[in-house]
Order: C-alpha cells, then sequence, then structure tokens
C-alpha cells in the first residue's frame, strides 16, 4: 500500500480487533454485509461443495462464521498477519499468522480461497492473487 509500510499497517490491526467488524460496516456504509453474502452465496452455489476452504487476511473470520452459520461443512483456515485479530476470532477453526503474500501454502491445496477486505492492502494485486 503506497505511503504506507508493512509494519505501520500490522500496528494498525494489532491495535483494532475489538472495533473492526463496526468500523467495516462504517467504512462501507452497510455493504460489507451484503458483498459477504453475495461471496457466500457464490460459493454456496458451487456444484460440489467445497471440502477444505482457505481464508485469507480473514481478520475476526467473519466471513467464515458466515459460511459455517449456513451449514457449509469444510476443513476452515483463517490466515492474516495481525496475531490480534486472529486471537479474536469468531470461529475455532485453525489459525495461521501469515501475510496474503507469503502464504506457506502450496498452489491448489484448497477447493477455495476467499478473501474479503485485503487487496486494498497490496501494492502487486497480481502477485497476491
Amino acid at each position: 500500500m503506497s505511503g504506507v509500510t508493512d509494519e505501520e499497517l500490522r500496528k494498525v490491526y494489532e491495535s483494532i480487533p475489538k472495533s473492526y467488524d463496526r468500523a467495516n460496516r462504517f467504512i462501507s456504509f452497510g455493504m460489507d454485509v451484503k458483498w459477504r453474502a453475495e461471496l457466500v452465496k457464490s460459493v454456496l452455489d458451487l456444484e460440489r461443495g467445497p471440502r477444505s476452504v482457505l481464508d485469507v487476511a480473514s481478520g475476526k473470520g467473519e466471513t467464515t462464521y458466515v459460511f459455517q452459520r449456513l451449514g457449509l461443512r469444510a476443513f476452515y483456515v483463517l490466515t492474516d498477519y495481525s496475531e490480534n485479530m486472529l486471537l479474536s476470532a469468531l470461529v475455532e477453526d485453525d489459525r495461521v499468522l501469515a501475510s496474503f503474500d507469503h502464504l506457506p501454502f502450496r498452489d491448489g491445496s484448497f477447493d477455495v480461497v476467499i478473501s474479503t477486505f485485503a487487496l486494498h492492502a497490496a501494492d502487486d494485486y497480481e502477485s497476491v492473487i
């Protein structure tokens, strides 16, 4: 993200777990709920449901939480580079401390990879995707 170092951004996310969801609602004018619902619907519409889901830059895992509440049974892994976000997760699934541009998984390790609010922080979108 131009003008902000990775460490500065990490410090911001380390300090906001309690207000993160409320901030997303405010910043997106409440659209985050709709966007998350559309993402969940697109995954649920897959002919064969995923057996494994990687939630990249998961924050507190709100999207994974929605999947689980809707009954999507899968092996979930949350990744975020904020330890405090992972410690504040809404779900009890596996958690991996990692940045989205240096994930410790081989390509093809998961059936579905999701990310809701991460690309705004990427300097190189193509390498992250």
